[in-house]
């Protein structure tokens, strides 16, 4: 018979067995990825592997052995100060597959992420636009981290389904992170995974149609119509052709999301998941959503320019969804506003001369003001 001690170090042995041994098998799978499946922008050969590895290693590590929380599914502050410092400062060699060639910009972007500051805590909303904390068919879902101009965007989202009678639920996190009872934060150094993690929380609330909104669009009219796609398409989404060009990226990605090669990948329709819909309720609505959270768990098809987007154009091919028809229903710059635009692209970088007043003027002529009603 065992003493307690020697069944206590056994059981510690064979769970440092088991760590060792994952390790290596995610280790053997970047070997495999690199050495066999090769990328005109990168090489394959052993100096290579072996910097491949060096770098993704850390990354593949459960999350228990990067840090040490007090508890893992109701995190307290001090948890997520904790998880704040390796995401600013741990060394993080795989974001350097994030980036486009030549640019560092998508790192730059993920090390500025920030789910808690040293005097801002995290915060959790629910918004009732219909007044009915009970009703749960539509529901808006967002993440902002603590930036100041992600909080100036949701404050004009919110203003403006105001403004537009959104018949729903708006459910919006300020930093923290989404769904922690569920263990999500096992995943919380995978880029964007928080969106995934956002829609799952909807699920796990009861909603049925729900509607994952960067939260720097600014809707212009009703988004009813999008509403509509979703409960009768159990999906919605919208492709975008600027992100169908080689160099966001790399082979071995494409093969760890579905085993498909890279020149099979960059034949997909290319989708952004700037605006993603799904019917909880729905058959096809949960397959997809299951398949992208299995998707997220591999962790090393999330390493791209186009993280969790590179995922979604995997999901339309497997189960054959179709984008909105209409094209014009984003617009991601003033230019581009027509009568169909339902949501502005308002973001730095990208439209850093962004006019309220002008824009105002812009959607105001969108919408007679004798048109009826669009909202149920």
């Amino acid at each position: 018979m065992l003493s307690v001690m020697e069944k206590s170090l056994t059981k510690s042995k064979m769970e440092i067995i088991k760590r060792s041994l994952r390790f290596s098998f995610f280790l053997a799978i970047g070997f495999t990825f690199y050495s066999y499946h090769k990328t005109p922008s990168r090489p394959s050969n052993p100096d290579l592997v072996k910097q491949f590895n060096l770098d993704v290693g850390q990354y593949l590590l459960p999350a228990k052995d990067k840090v040490c929380l007090s508890n893992w599914t109701h995190p307290s502050i001090e948890d997520y100060k904790i998880i704040q410092n390796y995401l600013a400062n741990a060394p993080r060699p795989e974001l350097k597959y994030v980036n486009f060639p030549e640019s560092d910009w998508r790192e730059k972007r993920i090390r500025n992420f920030k789910i808690i500051t040293e005097n801002q805590n995290p915060e959790f909303h629910i918004k009732f636009f219909n007044n009915d904390p009970f009703s749960k068919e539509n529901c808006i879902v967002t993440y902002i981290s603590f930036n100041e101009f992600y909080r100036e965007s949701l404050n004009d989202l919110i203003e403006q389904l105001n403004t537009l009678g959104f018949n729903g639920h708006l459910i919006y996190r300020i930093g923290g992170w989404p769904n922690t009872e569920d263990h999500s934060l096992e995943l919380f150094d995978v880029p964007y995974v928080f969106k995934i993690f956002s829609i799952l929380e909807a699920q796990k609330l009861g909603y049925k149609n729900c509607l994952w909104l960067d939260a720097c669009f600014y809707p212009l009219q009703s988004l009813n119509p999008i509403f509509q796609h979703i409960a009768k398409n159990g999906v919605f989404f919208h492709s975008d052709p600027s992100y169908d060009s080689a160099g966001l990226i790399q082979e071995f990605a494409t093969l760890a999301l579905e085993n498909v090669s890279l020149s099979d990948f960059l034949k997909l329709t290319a989708v952004s998941t700037t605006a993603i819909g799904l019917d909880l309720k729905s058959k096809r609505g949960k397959k997809v959503l299951e398949k992208w959270h299995r998707m997220a768990k591999n962790k090393l098809g999330f390493l791209s320019y186009i993280p969790e987007m590179a995922s979604w154009y995997i999901l339309a091919n497997c189960f054959q969804l179709l984008p909105y028809a209409d094209s014009n229903f984003i617009a991601y710059s003033k230019k581009d506003i027509s009568l169909s635009t339902l949501l502005y692209w308002n973001h730095v970088g990208l439209n850093a001369a962004f006019d309220k007043k002008t824009h105002s003027e812009l959607f105001s002529i969108h919408i007679p003001s004798n048109s009826p009603n669009p909202n149920p």
